[in-house]
């Protein structure tokens, strides 16, 4: 049970960090600003953050991330 407490607390920190002004979602601008250092190619990027953005409303929610 601790570890599943240390790992949602993990993702929850992820996820605010990633929410660069605070609105309770994370942009697209602001994942590829964290995703810049990866390399990815565009469409890797469109890929990875359609994968998340479940809902397709073009913004990823604390529910989406999870």
């Amino acid at each position: 049970m601790e570890k599943m407490k240390f790992t949602w607390k993990r993702i929850r920190k992820a996820f605010y960090s990633l929410d660069l002004d605070k609105s309770g979602f994370i942009t697209k601008d602001s994942l590829k600003l964290y995703f810049s250092s990866w390399g990815l190619t565009p469409e890797q990027f469109d890929w990875l953050y359609d994968k998340f953005d479940q809902d397709k409303d073009g913004k990823i929610s604390y529910n989406d991330f999870t």
